[in-house]
């Protein structure tokens, strides 16, 4: 920028920042979200509730659900929406759609809230990151993607276990071969 400072701080912050932004995304209410796309249906806000309470940190084996506020600048028909969970820095551990559910609206118009909960959270302790997408029913367009839309982190609770993504809830016996 013609010699312009343009930003100050972590020299790696600052190249996925300016990388982010030769990509066409741009900042989203979140301090390390990136939005992409320009599609008439945004995801403007996502949040992490824990057992029905909005939550930063949750526990394994904790109720977890995303919501997710959304607008429509006009009527949207049959749209999927997407939710990925990967520890921060990490493969993605799950993806879910509303498609695969079988629970896709014939058409969304204005203002919404859409929740997705998981009953009994398998993630072992660490931080997470959710990324959101909306994309229409065939999932070949993508004009709304909100990477870490939301971040969260899973404390231990009942596992011990300290190696993985997720707890299998493993039972271990011992018996002797005299029996």
């Amino acid at each position: 920028d013609h010699g312009a400072v343009r930003a100050e701080g972590d020299p790696s912050d600052i190249v996925v920042e300016y990388t982010e932004t030769m990509l066409g995304g741009s900042a989203t209410p979140g301090p390390e979200s990136i939005r992409r796309g320009n599609g008439p249906l945004r995801v403007t806000r996502a949040e992490i509730l824990a057992d029905d309470t909005p939550a930063e940190r949750l526990k394994t084996g904790q109720r977890l659900t995303i919501r997710l506020h959304y607008e429509t600048a006009e009527p949207v028909h049959t749209p999927v929406f997407s939710v990925s969970i990967a520890p921060l820095g990490r493969p993605i551990v799950t993806a879910p759609t509303t498609r695969d559910a079988g629970n896709v609206p014939e058409v969304l118009a204005g203002a919404g809230v859409l929740d997705v909960t998981i009953d009994d959270l398998p993630l072992l302790p660490g931080p997470q990151g959710v990324h959101t997408e909306v994309s229409c029913y065939d999932l070949q367009q993508i004009p709304e993607h909100v990477q870490n839309a939301v971040t969260f982190v899973v404390m231990s609770r009942d596992t011990r276990e300290t190696t993985g993504m997720v707890t299998m809830r493993p039972r271990w016996s011992y018996r002797s071969n005299a029996d």
